[in-house]
């Protein structure tokens, strides 16, 4: 397996994950937490920065096939741990309006992406 497979898998399984228990509502408990506490949205930012910068230092090619998805998450996982450390103010009200309304549509979101990059994983290497 090629390294933007792997990558590209590991996202999948990821963004599945996150779909499926946005529907639980202990994540609704930890999201509203979270955006209480400064030092936690910090510390996620840190490990969200790390996850995206091993990503980009494993696989930064812009090319003009399926495998710049994982150039793309990349970057958005680098840039979010950025922001979730530089205005963590800003997410936190983000977090607030999101949080009861929008956290089911995006664990859909989540979802469905997941498994598109998971069937490309698998049937289109």
């Amino acid at each position: 397996m090629t390294t933007p497979i792997i990558l590209a898998e590991l996202y999948a399984w990821v963004l599945i994950f996150i779909g499926i228990t946005s529907f639980q509502k202990n994540l609704e408990t930890l999201f509203k937490e979270m955006s209480h506490s400064m030092s936690l949205m910090w510390i996620s930012g840190l490990i969200t920065f790390v996850i995206g910068f091993f990503t980009l230092a494993l696989y930064s090619v812009w090319s003009p096939s399926w495998y710049v998805i994982v150039t793309i998450a990349g970057w958005l996982t680098l840039l979010k741990g950025v922001a979730m450390m530089v205005v963590p103010h800003h997410l936190m009200k983000l977090s607030h309006k999101i949080h009861g309304k929008y956290l089911k549509n995006v664990g859909t979101i989540s979802f469905v992406v997941g498994i598109l990059l998971l069937v490309l994983v698998v049937f289109v290497r």
